[in-house]
């Protein structure tokens, strides 16, 4: 497991830390400045509020909305990123971990690697090259039910093309009234089937109406979205 000590106003207080990851450097280096530099999660700061999130990756996001975080729900399925997620967040006394994937089945699947040296990240490929490893998934109203979530203020999700699956599931649509914000990344998929322009119209069958926000650095092959049900103010 890599590290780097890491200073930024957005992060812990503006003094310096070590952030663990088992991401490339340059995977890594984009992370911290999506996150901490251009802010792509500004809107989905909620104070006291109560988040889930589904890819949590190494932790960065919650570490950006620790500040203002009552409870968090950190669901990373990767044992890699896993491990790194919770050397980073051990700070943090209101964050539970989840070692599985939120999905639309609940028996374990393939998540696979994208490319040579990478992490295993995504259930959607037209082939696998790369290997991966076979992780735990569960359908997000079982999640809910299994822990008690009644309301979620913010919902984060970077689950690298699944978010096609999960949000047209009835088991989606059984949660999809606790849940006041959405926020977080539509991909392009490896599959060449999945386009974040159909999440509007996934959505809108729930009760959300969706918002493409134009990236300031436009990253390959996705596009940063904010969804919010409607009526909020």
């Amino acid at each position: 497991m890599k590290s780097k000590l890491v200073k930024h106003k957005n992060l812990n207080n503006g003094q310096e830390m070590e952030i663990y990851y088992p991401l490339s450097d340059d995977e890594f280096k984009t992370q911290l400045a999506e996150i901490f530099e251009v802010e792509h999660y500004r809107e989905g700061i909620v104070k006291d509020g109560v988040y889930v999130d589904l890819g949590a990756n190494i932790g960065l996001t919650a570490l950006y909305f620790s500040p203002f975080a009552r409870k968090y729900y950190a669901v990373e399925p990767s044992s890699e990123c896993f491990e790194a997620l919770k050397l980073n967040t051990k700070g943090m006394d209101n964050i539970e971990y989840f070692n599985f994937a939120i999905l639309s089945i609940d028996e374990p699947q393939n998540l696979l690697r994208a490319n040579e040296g990478s992490v295993p990240q995504t259930f959607f490929m037209r082939e696998n090259k790369f290997g991966g490893e076979k992780v735990q998934c569960k359908k997000i109203d079982q999640f809910f039910e299994e822990n008690n979530i009644d309301h979620v203020d913010v919902l984060k999700i970077d689950v690298e093309g699944a978010e096609f699956v999960i949000f047209p599931d009835d088991a989606f649509g059984r949660v999809a009234d606790k849940i006041d914000l959405i926020i977080g990344e539509a991909h392009y998929n490896m599959t060449g089937v999945g386009i974040p322009e159909i999440i509007p119209v996934i959505l809108k069958k729930w009760g959300f109406k969706t918002e493409f926000v134009k990236l300031k650095h436009p990253n390959f092959g996705y596009k940063l979205w904010f969804t919010q049900r409607d009526g909020r103010t």
